[in-house]
């Protein structure tokens, strides 16, 4: 993103966005003692999860640079954020119990390898939870969710024409990545505009992996 767009985005959408995302993950962080946000954004769901628990240590990690800085600078006393991706993060194995990816699945080039990651940073019994649009919110909708007059109208539809994922999508790109990392699977279940995507972390200790893999079926939706 742009500096501008960056600031736009924080000030005007992701304030919108947590407001649903809050109600969807009401049962997080559900007794975990430390949570991860792949693909943090400015960090306000962080923020926001942080005064209703408190006692939990939040991370978030994001690939552009520029998030983080806004994050470390918005919410720094709320959680950790790191500039990382999430195919790889800096993270020990095994030391969070919930791990959050809110609207950024579809930016993972390389989703199979992400999930990996995820599911390497998590204990074992902990919980990927994501969150992901069902693809039919149109442009018009978004802009009386977020209040008109609204900047960069031409540019916004772009992004919303290309985010979340109708039931095809499900059926052919997201499953088949969980089915093919060590999570193994996945459960999806709709509310609202929203998916909810879960996967557990299990018990059983993982092989080591082998030689890089190809890119999963969700290569190149970002």
């Amino acid at each position: 993103m742009l500096p501008g767009t960056r600031r736009l985005y924080a000030r005007r959408v992701e304030p919108v966005l947590v407001k649903d995302y809050l109600g969807l993950l009401a049962d997080a962080p559900g007794g975990a003692s430390r949570v991860l946000d792949v693909g943090c954004g400015p960090g306000d769901l962080l923020a926001a999860l942080a005064r209703r628990w408190p006692e939990v240590r939040f991370d978030g990690v994001d690939a552009d640079p520029g998030q983080v800085r806004l994050a470390r600078a918005r919410h720094g006393g709320a959680a950790r954020f790191r500039h990382a991706r999430g195919r790889r993060m800096p993270f020990d194995d095994g030391v969070f119990d919930l791990a959050l990816a809110t609207e950024s699945l579809h930016h993972w080039r390389r989703p199979v390898r992400t999930l990996e990651e995820v599911h390497r940073v998590l204990r074992p019994g902990g919980r990927l939870v994501a969150l992901e649009g069902r693809g039919d919110e149109t442009w018009a909708d978004v802009r009386r969710r977020l209040g008109t007059p609204f900047p960069l109208v031409p540019f916004m539809p772009l992004v919303y024409r290309r985010r979340g994922y109708g039931e095809e999508a499900i059926e052919q790109h997201v499953r088949p990545c969980f089915a093919g990392s060590p999570f193994g699977g996945c459960t999806v279940a709709p509310c609202g505009r929203w998916w909810r995507i879960e996967a557990l972390r299990g018990t059983a200790p993982v092989p080591p992996r082998g030689p890089r893999d190809a890119p999963g079926p969700l290569e190149g939706r970002s």
